[in-house]
């Protein structure tokens, strides 16, 4: 399998579907997941299929593991939202957007993705196992920590979000 293969294949299902957002001036925006993912996962693809050509090759997969962490929350969120479960929370300081612990909690989340498939998110990017998200964000992981078993762990998850295609629920609001 090559990295057209593997796009292609990410082409193929809801990622590559018109989703309309509404914008901070509440106006549709239509974008896709693969306009959000499609280049950290290229890139990853990329890094892999040079170390097969090439043995003397030294990937580097900093960029799409610091990419594809972060999306992939972006991708729960918008799973959410397609499911109309609600991603902010009001409190008495004003309205926040949920945590990724917290959000990973909620019933209907569950209700719609699989327990091995939220364990797998949890452990890669949650304080219960890799804490890659937060990680990431505040800059505490180091270049030697960016794996390519990490990177494969990622592009997993990508994979398995593929079956959650929520976008025809809520056709009647666009």
């Amino acid at each position: 399998m090559n990295c057209d293969e593997v796009l292609s294949y990410f082409n193929s299902t809801w990622f590559s579907k018109s989703l309309a957002e509404l914008d901070s001036k509440d106006e549709r925006d239509g974008f896709s997941m693969m306009e959000f993912v499609g280049a950290g996962i290229e890139f990853l693809l990329i890094q892999f299929e040079h170390s097969v050509q090439d043995e003397k090759h030294i990937p580097t997969y900093q960029l799409a593991i610091d990419s594809l962490a972060l999306k992939i929350e972006g991708i729960i969120r918008i799973i959410a939202r397609l499911a109309k479960i609600p991603v902010t929370k009001n409190t008495n300081n004003g309205t926040y957007e949920m945590l990724l612990d917290d959000l990973l909690r909620e019933e209907r989340i569950n209700s719609i993705i699989i327990p091995e498939d939220i364990c797998l998110i949890k452990y890669l990017l949650t304080s219960c196992g890799w804490n890659l998200r937060n990680d990431i964000a505040h800059s505490f992981i180091k270049r030697k920590h960016y794996t390519k078993t990490m990177a494969i762990l990622l592009l997993l998850v990508l994979f398995r979000l593929t079956k959650y295609d929520l976008t025809g629920i809520n056709d009647s609001e666009a």
